[in-house]
């Protein structure tokens, strides 16, 4: 037991600030002296520093209490009887529970073997008395941070191990799931080292090929030996670039030698998963599939394909030869619709001129008998040339008919005068069609609008365009423009792109009956019945814009009255046999 002869010193400001901010949670110390008032100055100082403090006044007393609960700091003095300060130094620092308490030893004693022998028993500090109460609060201050800092060092090492085993966890799981998605793939797996150059081939990387695994040292060299020599070059690019940064993975199929020396082909893929600082790759993983079933596979489609491709060539020649056989049936069927209709349109004129023919011979043998019995009389001579006019007059009327119906027949077929092919400006043509058909408007306040726009020119057959525009103004004036006193047709052409230019032409007149515009098109098919024509005037147009001027034409839907058309037309005909081209053509 010793005796302290220094009093405490007044508390200064940064103590107690220091303390105040510890509040509810001040540092509990644990003052250990055998003499009482050496306990009661220890623990009056440091309780006017804020320090919580449980004074202990035997060596056992303070085991029990440090048991009972670890206090932050435990302030020990050496000399006491029965159990003194280096025993119980000992024994808390073979307590698990009580090892990490600082102890910090206060004694009179002052020999170095004295502070040595406090130090190997586990002590901090040593504070010899009598003391100074700045120092003595000086290196509590100091080591309740030191073991406050090293309380928190252990929480983080603690959280940071729990980390380090949950993360370690989370790779166990993440590498037993992707084996077992590399397994369930039959893919092989390698791993490259660029830094070390140490290669990893897994056990299906090498089975794949038929080699043993680990059968040779897995290396890049050894990859690269087992190229096909038509597969290196590409394969070594491949993986270049990628490394350098130039391909977002490597993709490649190539074939390698298996063990039995043959070729199966592969399909690789790799990517660069850790790059240095500056770029650098340092390590690369793939995968590789096993593709040979999908080649031959392939290779088989593609004979198969070469194959159907030589089918579907020869079927296509037969169907060529058949369509075009159809089709010489088709015009044959055609034509005998056309020559059976003119036919039957060509019978009544005749039939008529027949009829007349036969009357008119009548007449003319009467005549004669009277002649050659000499009792003709001048009632008679009127009445027979009366009847000679009628029949002249008769027969004109049916012949001129029957002519008009020849000449369309003959427009079908397009006579060789108008397959004269050039250049020409659209406006300025089909101004001078409508100058040409005036007179057929003789008599009406009909009207046509034209729009189209200028230098809007066209290599084409003038020839068949004008019969177009012939046979559609015509078709306006017989059946549109019927009981009108004036009719209105709108003729517009805008080119809608550099190979081709639609016109559209419109009137407002009686329109066309819905029972027959699916078949306008088609021969002798009137748009209005009594009204005369013979039917052919759309089917002529048809058979123009389709076949020479290879263009289309379509009527089209209609609200309210009139008809309207559409022509689509290259402006650049396609090449007519017999066609002919004069040297002098409108410049372009």
């Amino acid at each position: 037991m010793t005796t302290m002869t220094s009093l405490p010193t007044p508390m200064t400001a940064l103590a107690a600030e220091s303390i105040s901010r510890l509040g509810e949670l001040a540092p509990e110390i644990v003052v250990v002296d055998d003499t009482p008032a050496n306990l009661k100055l220890l623990a009056t100082l440091l309780t006017e520093q804020g320090y919580r403090v449980r004074p202990a006044s035997s060596g056992a007393l303070a085991l029990r209490s440090v048991h009972a609960k670890a206090p932050d700091l435990i302030l020990l003095d050496v000399r006491m009887p029965e159990l003194d300060g280096y025993a119980v130094c000992r024994q808390l620092k073979a307590d698990p529970h009580t090892c990490a308490i600082p102890v910090i030893f206060i004694s009179a004693l002052n020999e170095s073997t004295d502070k040595v022998q406090s130090f190997s028993v586990g002590g901090v500090d040593f504070i010899t008395k009598p003391f100074e109460p700045a120092e003595v609060l000086a290196r509590v201050k100091t080591h309740l941070e030191l073991r406050r800092l090293q309380q928190e060092l252990e929480r983080r090492v603690e959280a940071r191990t729990a980390d380090l085993a949950q993360a370690h966890h989370a790779l166990q799981v993440s590498e037993e799931r992707l084996q077992r998605v590399i397994e369930a793939t039959s893919d092989g797996v390698w791993d490259w080292n660029l830094q070390s150059g140490e290669t990893f081939f897994s056990d299906r990387w090498y089975t794949m090929l038929g080699y043993a695994p680990g059968e040779f040292a897995a290396s890049y060299a050894a990859w690269q030996e087992r190229l096909h020599p038509d597969d290196a070059a590409a394969a070594e690019a491949a993986v270049r670039a990628h490394l350098d940064g130039q391909s977002p993975e490597v993709d490649i199929e190539l074939r390698m030698r298996t063990q039995k020396g043959d070729w199966q082909w592969v399909h690789d893929r790799g990517k660069v998963m850790e790059r240095a600082t500056t770029g650098e790759p340092l390590r690369m993983v793939g995968t590789q599939a096993d593709i040979a079933a999908r080649k031959r596979a392939e290779e088989q489609l593609e004979q198969y394909r070469a194959g159907l491709e030589e089918r579907v060539a020869a079927r296509t020649a037969e169907l060529d030869k058949a369509r075009e056989q159809l089709l010489q049936s088709e015009k044959l069927t055609a034509l005998s619709h056309l020559v059976s209709g003119m036919a039957h349109e060509l019978n009544t004129p005749l039939g008529n001129a027949r009829t007349m023919a036969g009357a008119l011979d009548e007449h003319l043998r009467q005549f004669t008998t009277a002649v050659n019995a000499g009792m003709l009389r001048h009632s008679q001579l009127d009445t027979f040339l009366d009847r000679c006019r009628e029949a002249v007059d008769l027969l004109e009327r049916n012949t001129a008919r029957a002519a008009n119906l020849i000449g369309q027949f003959k427009e079908i077929v397009v006579d060789q005068s108008s397959l004269r092919r050039r250049r020409f400006d659209l406006r300025q043509t089909i101004g001078q069609i409508l100058f040409a058909l005036q007179p057929q408007f003789a008599g009406a306040a009909h009207r046509v609008d034209l729009d189209i726009p200028d230098k809007l020119v066209l290599d084409s057959y003038p020839g068949p365009l004008e019969q177009v525009i012939t046979h559609l103004v015509g078709n306006s004036l017989t059946h549109g423009f019927v009981d009108m006193a004036s009719g209105l047709i709108n003729i517009r052409a805008v080119a809608l792109d550099a190979t081709q230019v639609q016109i559209d032409y419109a009137d407002n007149g009686a329109g066309i009956p819905e029972v027959i515009r699916h078949r306008v098109f088609e021969p002798f098919i009137k748009t209005r019945l009594g009204s005369g024509g013979s039917g052919l005037g759309l089917y002529i147009t048809h058979t123009l814009v389709t076949g020479t001027l290879g263009g289309t034409i379509r009527l089209l839907d209609h609200r309210g009255p009139g008809v309207s058309f559409r022509l689509t037309l290259p402006l650049s005909a396609p090449e007519r046999q017999g066609a002919e081209r004069p040297s002098a053509e409108l410049p372009a």
